[in-house]
């Protein structure tokens, strides 16, 4: 989507507080000492590193990114990292009946089993409207017992804060459970599963361009923070092809074997062979 990106740049104005999540995450990411694998060398490790962590730290911001966009609405307020208290009787109804079943109903939160943690709750004044927002950057499939048992605990929030809502004399009409999977490629297909192509319909505010921007600016600062460290590699691939001996010189080492004696392969050639599978084999350097 290299194009979309060029235009949220160039037409959409970030705000402060996004600009700032963004670079101090850079910040962060860059200024951190990374185990050297083994296998990869320091340099290729310096590398590696980063790159892991930047595209974890890019779910985060996608989801201060849409909050954002979503609060510069008037008509919409906005809540992150709601920590909502669900008892087990909420539970228990989730698990035992359908989504479409359970929306309208509305349950006390009774002796909290455990805090549901909501990525961002968003009240439509217009519509009367509130959405239980978990966000997902998309990139891989995630799916299995942990993905069904996130939107259990979802639609168990979404009945306590209806009853919660009512109780206090909010004007809550409909409570949905909504999944953005921006990159769209997580494998959830139950329930409303929002992409970077569908949510500005749904929610009736351009918030794509943001958080495109938002990755625009992101990707150009791990760019930008990654040459130094590319410059540094190649230093080293140029001082290995300049002397061609480093790493290569080979040195005559001493035999340990006994030649006047059974080699280790014929003395374990004795053992009895396995009824299947893969047998015993000698292993040799070339």
């Amino acid at each position: 989507m290299p194009q979309r990106q060029s235009t949220a740049l160039s037409t959409t104005v970030l705000p402060m507080l996004l600009i700032a999540a963004v670079d101090a995450t850079l910040d962060d990411v860059f200024s951190r000492a990374y185990h050297v694998d083994e296998l990869l060398g320091p340099e290729l490790s310096a590398l590696k590193g980063p790159l892991d962590s930047v595209c974890k730290r890019h779910g985060l911001l996608i989801e201060k990114a849409i909050a954002a966009a979503l609060a510069s609405a008037d008509h919409l307020e906005v809540m992150s990292q709601v920590s909502v208290p669900v008892g087990r009787a909420a539970l228990d109804l989730v698990r035992a009946n359908t989504e479409r079943v359970t929306r309208d109903v509305a349950l006390p939160a009774g002796d909290a089993e455990r805090s549901v943690i909501l990525d961002i709750a968003v009240f439509d004044w217009r519509l009367r409207r509130l959405s239980l927002v978990s966000v997902k950057r998309g990139g891989g499939a995630q799916g299995g017992k942990a993905a069904r048992d996130d939107r259990l605990e979802l639609r168990a929030a979404a009945m306590v804060l209806r009853t919660m809502m009512v109780v206090q004399g909010f004007p809550v009409v409909d409570v949905e459970v909504v999944v953005v999977d921006w990159m769209g490629r997580s494998g959830i297909v139950t329930g409303t599963v929002l992409t970077r192509e569908t949510i500005d319909d749904h929610f009736g505010v351009p918030v794509a361009a943001t958080v495109e921007a938002m990755t625009a600016r992101f990707a150009a600062g791990i760019a930008e923070r990654m040459a130094d460290r590319l410059a540094v590699l190649g230093h080293r691939e140029e001082a290995l092809d300049e002397d061609p001996a480093v790493g290569t010189q080979e040195v005559e080492a001493p035999s340990l074997r006994d030649e006047t004696v059974i080699s280790f392969a014929e003395c374990l050639g004795a053992l009895p062979r396995r009824g299947r599978g893969r047998q015993m084999t000698a292993v040799t350097a070339a």
